[in-house]
């Protein structure tokens, strides 16, 4: 039955439960070919149980990868969800159209993520952000204390001028 799954995926059909129906959408241009689909249909109607079942268990793992994706804290942690997400294709836990959306996901979320070990250092405030206040706050504390640094506008609190680091914080002020 898993098997049938497959092969209309591959022939461009994707899958939707609607209570106790599945419903199935062609995604690909032009019209399928009966011959091929008729007997892949047959096996899904007289195992329509198992059918259910195994989209449903697609979507759940689908649903985990997402939270786990969205979860990753670096690039370590990404490449163990993607070594996973390949596992769970190559057993059948996910469809190529799942993976591939996942895929794409895992890849617009490495661009969000801190280079090699930084994340342990906790949430990562880009020094970019840090420099470019955005309604007069820092992004990072919320204060709104900047010093000169070059012609650029830099957070006084988190990164303090090296003139000033050693004096207390109301002579700072001056």
């Amino acid at each position: 039955m898993t098997w049938a799954l497959q092969q209309l995926e591959a022939l461009g059909y994707q899958f939707e439960v609607d209570d106790e129906r599945i419903k199935l959408h062609y995604a690909v241009d032009g019209d399928p070919d009966p011959a091929q689909v008729k007997p892949l249909l047959a096996v899904l109607r007289d195992h329509k149980s198992a059918a259910l079942d195994c989209i449903r268990r697609r979507s759940e793992a689908q649903a985990f990868f997402q939270r786990a994706i969205q979860a990753a804290r670096d690039w370590a942690d990404l490449g163990r969800v993607t070594a996973a997400l390949d596992e769970a294709y190559s057993n059948g836990q996910l469809s190529l159209s799942q993976v591939e959306a996942l895929a794409t996901w895992a890849g617009q979320r490495s661009r969000q993520l801190a280079e090699k070990g930084d994340a342990s250092a906790g949430l990562i405030i880009w020094s970019e952000r840090l420099t470019t206040p955005v309604a007069g706050e820092c992004p990072n504390c919320d204060q709104a204390d900047w010093w000169d640094c070059g012609g650029r506008r830099v957070c006084r609190v988190c990164h303090p001028s090296p003139n000033q680091a050693n004096l207390d914080p109301a002579e700072r002020a001056t």
